[in-house]
C-alpha cells in the first residue's frame, strides 16, 4: 500500500500504526498539518462503526519511526521534518523539537554526503547542535589527556621555567625566585586547552629543549607537538560550540 499526501492541508491527521504504509511508500512533503495524533488499533467492530478510538500519548519516537517511512530519496526533504519539530515545539516538547532537527541533519548527511569525512563531521555537528554542551565530552577529554602528558613532563622536569633567572636555580634544584609561581601540570593544560583563559602557567612553562639529548629530540619535540594540538584543539571545540550555539538559537 502506497500513502501519497503530497501537498495536503488537513486540520488534524489522526491515525493508528495498521494504517501506517510499509517502508518506502509514504510520501509527505508539502503536508501541511494543524495536529497529529496517534490512536490505539481499532477492533474490527470499531474499524466499521468507524469508531475513533483514544488518542495515545504523543512520543517523538513514534513520529520519527513514522517520517523514516518515506523513500530514501525523499527522506532529505526538510519539510515534513521541520513540520514535526515545530509541532512538538508548540506542544512544549522543546527536547523532541531539537531531536527531530537532529535525526534530519543526520539523514541529511547520509543521503546527501559524498565523502565519508563530512558525513561524520556534519553528523558529529548536528549532535553537538541538538545539545550544544555536549561539547564539554571533547573538552573532558583534551584536558584529560594533555594532564597526564604535561603530568608526566613536569615530574621528570621536562617543563623549565622560562625566566632566565628562574630557570637557572630550577636546574641547580635551587630555590627559585619566591613570586615566581609553581608549576601546576592541570592548570597549565588547562590555560593551553581552553582559549582566552589565563592562569599565568603558560608563559612561565615551557618544554625544555637542553634537558633533551642533542642526539636525541624527539621527546622536546613530543611535547611542543602536544602543546600546540592542546591549543588547536581548544580554539576548534571553541568554534564548534559557537557555531552549534549560534545555529540552535537562530532557529
Amino acid at each position: 500500500m502506497t500513502l501519497s499526501l503530497v501537498g495536503a492541508t488537513v486540520k488534524n491527521l489522526r491515525e493508528d500504526r495498521a494504517s501506517w504504509p510499509a517502508a518506502g511508500n509514504l510520501h509527505l512533503d508539502g503536508l501541511v498539518y494543524e495536529e497529529v495524533t496517534l490512536h490505539r488499533r481499532p477492533s474490527r467492530e470499531e474499524a466499521e462503526n468507524s469508531d475513533c478510538t483514544e488518542e495515545l500519548e504523543l512520543k517523538v519516537e513514534d513520529r520519527i519511526e513514522w517520517l523514516m517511512r518515506q523513500p530514501m530519496n525523499e527522506l532529505a526533504e526538510a519539510q515534513p521534518w521541520m513540520l514535526l519539530s515545530r509541532h512538538l515545539e508548540g506542544k512544549g516538547d522543546h527536547k523532541g523539537a531539537k531531536h527531530v532537527v537532529f535525526m534530519y541533519r543526520c539523514l541529511r548527511a547520509q543521503v546527501l554526503g559524498k565523502v565519508w569525512i563530512l558525513r561524520k563531521l556534519a553528523i558529529a555537528f548536528a549532535w553537538l547542535e541538538e545539545k550544544p554542551f555536549r561539547i564539554g565530552y571533547s573538552i573532558a577529554f583534551t584536558l584529560l589527556t594533555g594532564w597526564l602528558v604535561f603530568g608526566f613532563a613536569g615530574s621528570r622536569g621536562l617543563l623549565a621555567p622560562t625566566d632566565h633567572e628562574a630557570y637557572k636555580a630550577f636546574r641547580a634544584t635551587a630555590d627559585m625566585p619566591a613570586a615566581y609561581p609553581e608549576l601546576n601540570t592541570f592548570a597549565y593544560t588547562f590555560e593551553n586547552a581552553v582559549p582566552l583563559v589565563k592562569l599565568g602557567q603558560d608563559d612561565k612553562w615551557a618544554p625544555d629543549r637542553m634537558w633533551f639529548p642533542k642526539d636525541s629530540p624527539t621527546g622536546y619535540w613530543y611535547l611542543v607537538c602536544a602543546r600546540w594540538a592542546l591549543i588547536l584543539s581548544g580554539w576548534f571545540q571553541g568554534a564548534v560550540l559557537g557555531a552549534a550555539l549560534l545555529r540552535r538559537f537562530k532557529e
